[in-house]
């Protein structure tokens, strides 16, 4: 494919990504060095996909037109995993999925979940386990024997696939309640808890914590149905036009949900289960009440900032955009943004601070959930179980997978977090 259309697809899927204009786990008994560095799962945002799905044939997601950064960060030593979870899929459902593929299991949505928002409760059935020694522990023979020495992994999510590894952790931790409760015996481990210890590090890249101000901007979270009338409109032109067919034919699927058809996808926007709903503040503060770090687990939130301050206000933006730090399909939304304000969103005041942003997220979203534990960064102090917040990155939504970025930056930046997570992982073996 040519380099211009490669740009398109990536650029275009950043913008459709964040709402606007991504149990045989302890079956096996191995050992492992002690030296070696737990792996890296790679979670996308919305519209986004793994180096699994058809659109890793086209363009990378993880690199975007830097290229494939998990075939870079491999070439570094770096072990790491790109699974793919639904496009459009609720933080909850994301997470669900994420567990199935790493322990290759079925799919469970759970029986409270799905019950609630009238889905089926499993999904796709994964044969085989992305990391099939995850979870596991050493001998007890062994010197470091105290620490129980049990494999952990590093969650790295962009955008929503930060929201989706927040989940995912807390639920490795806590599990749920209602879960246990509703399924008893029949329960996915996943809702169990007590698994946190096989986490080690979370990191959140453009990450709305706390939603974003883009869909109430552009009107569509003023009825809380902007997913929906999108698959409503798009539902009338394949229902009309026979268009779905020719995309299935030539291997394009609209798939969401593992297993779901697109009528089906059009009834769950209209429930609260979906991304969109996710991204919203009242969604995203419904999450925020549940989701909390866990004690044990390093936490890091790198947010992004494409926009400076106006020296003469038009038409209300007390931000502008220039080409330097924002690409061009990113500019509008970004004035969009940084000209809402002066408005409450279930009971958060939308002053001038949720002005700057990276094109689809803002800044101040994407520090850390505003109820979280949080601190400034400190290569001296790097606390566990409370947000490290990362200096605001200049630059705007895609930079931090690659668009537009050179592919030596878009190496040395991931590498300096993997070095730095892996310093602290060497501690966690004393």
């Amino acid at each position: 494919m040519k380099k211009a259309t490669k740009i398109i697809i990536i650029a275009l899927s950043c913008v459709i990504a964040s709402g606007g204009a991504g149990v045989g786990v302890l079956g096996y008994m191995g050992a492992f060095s002690v030296q070696e560095p737990y792996p890296y799962v790679f979670v996308h945002g919305l519209n986004g996909w793994g180096t699994d799905k058809t659109g890793s044939n086209y363009a990378d997601y993880w690199g975007a037109t830097a290229g494939d950064l998990m075939k870079m960060l491999e070439d570094k030593g770096v072990e790491c995993y790109a699974p793919s979870v639904g496009e459009w899929n609720s933080a909850w459902d994301r997470a669900c999925e994420l567990y199935a593929q790493l322990t290759g299991a079925t799919v469970d949505y759970g029986e409270a979940h799905s019950s609630e928002f009238g889905h089926e409760r499993y999904g796709k059935a994964y044969g085989e386990a992305l990391i099939p020694d995850w979870g596991l522990r050493k001998s007890t023979a062994h010197k470091n024997a105290r620490h129980k020495n049990a494999r952990k992994i590093n969650l790295v999510g962009h955008s929503f696939g930060g929201a989706s590894v927040r989940v995912f952790a807390h639920l490795m931790a806590e599990g749920s309640e209602a879960e246990r409760t509703a399924s008893g015996a029949g329960v996915s481990p996943l809702f169990e808890g007590g698994k946190g210890n096989m986490v080690f590090s979370v990191t959140a890249l453009a990450a709305p914590h706390n939603g974003t101000t883009l869909l109430y901007a552009i009107g569509g979270a003023k009825t809380g149905n902007f997913l929906s009338g999108i698959l409503d409109g798009i539902s009338s032109i394949l229902n009309g036009t026979g268009l779905g067919d020719i995309l299935g034919s030539i291997g394009i699927s609209l798939d969401g949900r593992a297993g779901l058809d697109f009528d089906e996808m059009v009834k769950m926007s209209h429930t609260r289960d979906n991304a969109y709903y996710d991204l919203t503040l009242e969604g995203a503060g419904k999450i925020n009440g549940w989701v909390k770090p866990v004690p044990g687990i390093y936490y890091f939130s790198y947010p992004y900032d494409g926009t400076r301050d106006a020296m003469i206000s038009v038409l209300g933006n007390a931000r502008r955009v220039g080409s330097s730090d924002m690409s061009a399909v990113l500019q509008p939304l970004a004035a969009i943004i940084g000209g809402y304000g002066k408005n409450t969103v279930n009971n958060i005041a939308i002053n001038d601070d949720w002005l700057p942003n990276d094109g689809l997220v803002n800044t101040i979203s994407a520090k850390a959930p505003f109820d979280d534990g949080q601190c400034e960064f400190s290569a001296e102090k790097i606390e566990r179980g409370v947000w490290n917040v990362m200096p605001v990155q200049r630059g705007d939504h895609g930079k931090a997978i690659g668009l537009f970025q050179d592919r030596d930056w878009l190496v040395s930046f991931y590498m300096e977090q993997i070095n730095r997570i892996n310093k602290l992982s060497e501690r966690d073996w004393r």
